[in-house]
């Protein structure tokens, strides 16, 4: 496995479910609303430091940024193995399942991925996207 192919994929990976979660939200009302988390993980995170919140633009850029970082290194591992599309898809279904079930855990509420059925599967679907994206883009360049 090459490090930088498994990150470019990775990216590739993240940038599809980032684009898909974006573009749902342009077009029904029903669609999942993943980059609210990150915003909250970082209000949540700054105030346990005692830092203060950044304005609303700042706060979305770092949000966005950390979105794409580490869904960027979580779907890197789809090229770890010889079955990248298996694992692919085993890592965007589990990352739909973890969004549909940390942020109650976590307090930073649910309705925004898991109020209707529609919004479930559209929640997964993205992941699950983004973990197929990465797969084929691994195995455009590993040509295989």
């Amino acid at each position: 496995m090459s490090r930088s192919k498994a990150l470019i994929s990775g990216l590739a990976g993240a940038l599809a479910l980032t684009a898909a979660n974006k573009g749902l939200q342009k077009y029904t009302r029903k669609a999942p609303k993943v980059d609210v988390f990150g915003v909250r993980a970082i209000k949540k995170g700054l105030k346990a430091i005692g830092l203060s919140r950044p304005g609303k633009k700042k706060l979305f850029g770092l949000s966005l940024g950390s979105d794409l970082l580490f869904n960027s290194l979580y779907y890197s591992l789809t090229a770890s193995g010889k079955r990248p599309l298996l694992r692919g898809s085993l890592l965007g279904l589990g990352a739909g399942a973890g969004t549909l079930s940390l942020p109650g855990i976590l307090g930073f509420g649910k309705k925004q991925v898991g109020s209707s059925f529609k919004q479930r599967l559209l929640s997964v679907g993205i992941y699950l996207a983004g973990g197929l994206t990465a797969a084929g883009a691994y195995r455009l360049l590993s040509n295989r």
